[in-house]
């Protein structure tokens, strides 16, 4: 018998991590369907979902109606898929592959600032190579080719690093919630 979504959504306003977890388990394929009907892209996909299951948990207390959680879901991915959508359109291919970012609102702003200072400090916990090559995915916007073909490695392996990396990142969700992400970690693996 599955969790009746107002309760679920009471435990992860208070911080529960299971509940975060189900929560996320719960509508991740709906999300990932909304988002790749958008984007026609798996990786880019996968990460609008993560986007906007972080702004989902930030703004969690603004939802009203715990019933409406699907659509108003569905809204937020919506938004961050055509965002990138459009930052995707607008990526020069030559130079520094700036985006352009016209007309956002002070408010955007500051989202877009608070989720930088997250990402960075949740990238500065990953092994160095894993820490580069999120860093050249998602903040250089360089694709899988390219990022193999700068480490020397199989585009299979950059891959499994990029999959690795976002289950790492989702795992510190909470963390974003409002605790301290932890400080760099040593991991055994020789190959990262």
């Amino acid at each position: 018998m599955t969790e009746n979504l107002k309760d679920l959504i009471e435990r992860c306003r208070k911080r529960d991590d299971e509940a975060v977890t189900t929560l996320v388990m719960r509508f991740q394929d709906l999300a990932m369907n909304i988002a790749n009907s958008i984007l026609r892209d798996l990786e880019l996909a996968q990460d609008a979902v993560q986007e906007s299951f972080l702004t989902v948990f930030q703004k969690l207390e603004t939802l009203r109606e715990p019933n409406a959680f699907p659509r108003w879901l569905g809204r937020i991915v919506r938004t961050h898929a055509l965002r990138m959508k459009k930052n995707r359109r607008e990526i020069s291919l030559e130079g520094k592959r700036e985006i352009q970012s016209k007309g956002e609102s002070p408010r955007e702003k500051l989202e877009k600032k608070e989720l930088h200072q997250f990402l960075h400090k949740a990238l500065s916990t990953l092994p160095t190579r894993k820490r580069k090559t999120a860093e050249l995915f998602y903040l250089d916007m360089r694709s899988c080719t390219e990022i193999a073909d700068f480490f020397k490695i199989p585009k299979g392996t950059v891959k499994r690093h990029l999959y690795e990396i976002r289950m790492q990142l989702r795992g510190m969700v909470s963390g974003f919630l409002g605790r301290d992400i932890p400080t760099k970690k040593r991991h055994k693996s020789s190959s990262s």
